[in-house]
């Protein structure tokens, strides 16, 4: 029996406390069981789309850039699991999360200009609706690293016109050193913007790795031995607005 935990990554207390106070960034770990976790890596290996090199954004296109980034990648549009991986996380993840407000814990996820308004009187809310349904499967295999970065921001169009931004990263990790693909090296590594001081999380199948997109700068670290696979998406908040 596995029970699920959720651990805040509490900045104030590592040696970033300087760079990132109220940075949002937490893990939960057991969210998916193991068979999970080797069914999910088995979805991805029997997907009929090839591994591919990911690349990294320039301007407005994606390009290879091995030095920087080196992994292969799948990208699957599957609404179904992305509604199932929701269902698991959601219940985990801090209330304040899910409707961030200029007043809330978690404003800083967003930023001071998102909550800017349009009309006198108004308040901008930005509400959790949904997790991008493009799944990115990424292996990676001994050698193989993405140097620090922040994750960008991408919107969604939906139903009925609806546009959804994310803000927050979802990272979930199939396989570690006890798993049948053994895996040593590749943890997720937070750094300060010199690049001297830094916290890591570990890789751990079914571990979710969660954080804030803005200004939060990682890298995952290279694998020493074995593969690493993981899945990523981003939660799509609606920017939801009110009368004062």
């Amino acid at each position: 029996m596995f029970t699920i935990t959720t651990n805040l990554i509490d900045f104030s207390s590592t040696p970033l406390s300087t760079t990132y106070p109220n940075f949002l960034a937490l893990t939960i770990d057991n969210a998916f069981t193991p068979s999970e976790c080797a069914s999910l890596i088995t979805h991805a290996n029997s997907h009929p789309s090839s591994w591919s090199a990911a690349g990294i954004n320039l301007a407005e296109n994606q390009a290879v850039c091995k030095n920087f980034r080196d992994s292969d990648r799948k990208l699957i549009d599957n609404e179904t699991m992305t509604d199932m991986i929701w269902e698991r996380v959601r219940p985990h993840l801090p209330e304040g999360l899910l409707e961030i407000s200029a007043e809330g814990g978690w404003a800083n996820v967003v930023g001071e200009k998102s909550f800017k308004a349009n009309g006198k009187g108004e308040v901008v809310r930005w509400r959790a609706d949904r997790l991008n349904p493009r799944l990115r499967f990424l292996r990676y295999t001994t050698g193989q690293f993405f140097k620090p970065h922040c994750d960008g921001l991408n919107d969604l169009a939906v139903e009925d016109g609806k546009k959804l931004k994310s803000f927050v990263t979802l990272h979930i990790y199939l396989n570690d050193g006890t798993t049948e693909e053994g895996l040593e090296g590749g943890a997720t590594r937070f750094w300060n913007p010199r690049k001297t001081e830094w916290v890591d999380v570990e890789p751990k199948a079914g571990r979710v790795l969660v954080f804030q997109q803005r200004m939060l700068v990682h890298s995952g670290e290279e694998v020493v031995s074995g593969m690493k696979y993981t899945i990523r998406t981003e939660l799509m908040y609606e920017r939801v607005v009110e009368k004062s």
